[in-house]
């Protein structure tokens, strides 16, 4: 089966959408050191998240939280556990607002849908038209807010959610008008693959907050669904540069993101679950990442508004041509990958 490369996505898509990054640096700051200090109260991870193996040594520090990369698959680990008593406090409970991220601003709903979403939908459908599955139902599991459920009904494509946060819930079927999310509790989520009818099953951003990651790949094999579509986060470029601006928010690791994948690591995961490959699209934001901690720390440093500018100029040309060649190395910060199952489940 031929498989679909692409790379690099433009940031003039999502700078607006990103603009509270910009702005509120230092409340987002404050809030992820407390998700660190929760994080760190977990009992101490032993084995790797990804192969299972023993972790080793501790090779990075960030944000006061150590990590280990692991030496039999590559991945990236906090050396704390991602429990289901974190997890809950998270995404759950009003107390760390995880949410506000994605609610905070109403008018940036339909943004978010048309300039990140819809270009996510539009990725898969051209796949499945690729290999002649033309028509066919996602089941989107951890789908927040129904951005991605609402951009693939725009494009016609039947798309049922299911989301954790009865918040995220409400506002979401709010602004779609439509009671298209669903809240479930935090533990449905592997039954609820394993019962869908849909064709594929797609994680936006998800895979990496599940406690049991390897539990819902499992399910995933032995469900009816024959596609999986995920968009993760990657142990990358933009993991370094933030490591040197402490004084800056971190996108990347840190807080709800207790660990990374690398491409050896996505690897590994795969063949542990015969699952193959059909489309890759390799992007991300560390240049864009890098440009906002310059900003952040020339605003720091009294800069003014007429330099300012002159910085924004120079940068504003730079950072897709800059963030190209990370793309194309796939040392970015991000890949959505759309995946088929190698055997039919009458052969499991």
């Amino acid at each position: 089966m031929k498989k679909i490369k692409k790379y690099s996505k433009s940031f003039k898509d999502v700078i607006n959408i990103k603009k509270s990054f910009f702005t509120q640096n230092e409340e987002k700051l404050s809030s992820l050191k407390n998700i660190n200090e929760l994080y760190k109260q977990q009992p101490r991870r032993h084995n790797c998240k990804n192969c299972l193996d023993s972790i080793g040594d501790v090779d990075l520090v960030s944000f006061g939280v150590e990590y280990s990369l692991c030496d039999n698959c590559g991945h990236l680990n906090g050396i704390y556990e991602d429990t289901e008593h974190f997890a809950e406090k998270i995404y759950i409970d009003s107390e760390f607002e995880y949410y506000q991220n994605y609610t905070e601003n109403p008018d940036d709903f339909h943004d978010r849908v048309n300039n990140i979403f819809i270009p996510k939908i539009d990725f898969l459908n051209d796949i499945m038209t690729e290999i002649g599955e033309g028509d066919f139902e996602i089941c989107d599991i951890g789908c927040g807010a129904g951005h991605s459920v609402y951009a693939a009904n725009m494009r016609g494509i039947k798309t049922e959610g299911y989301e954790v946060s009865k918040k995220m819930c409400e506002f979401g079927n709010k602004q779609i008008k439509k009671r298209l999310i669903n809240n479930v509790n935090m533990g449905d989520v592997y039954d609820i693959v394993l019962a869908t009818s849909a064709d594929v099953v797609s994680l936006y951003g998800v895979l990496e907050h599940l406690c049991y990651p390897h539990k819902f790949l499992h399910n995933f094999i032995k469900s009816r669904a024959t596609y999986l579509y995920i968009n993760i986060p990657l142990f990358s470029v933009g993991t370094f540069i933030e490591n040197v601006f402490p004084n800056v928010m971190p996108r990347q690791l840190s807080g709800a993101h207790t660990h990374l994948w690398t491409e050896e690591s996505l690897e590994y995961l795969f063949d542990k679950h015969d699952l193959e490959p059909i489309g890759t699209w390799w992007f991300g934001t560390d240049f864009l990442d890098l440009y906002r901690s310059f900003l952040v720390e020339l605003r720091k440093n009294n800069t003014s508004p007429k330099m300012i500018e002159k910085y924004n100029v120079f940068y504003n040309n730079l950072i897709d041509t800059f963030q190209a060649t990370v793309d194309k190395n796939h040392t970015c910060s991000e890949v959505h990958i759309v995946l088929k199952k190698r055997r039919y489940n009458n052969e499991i």
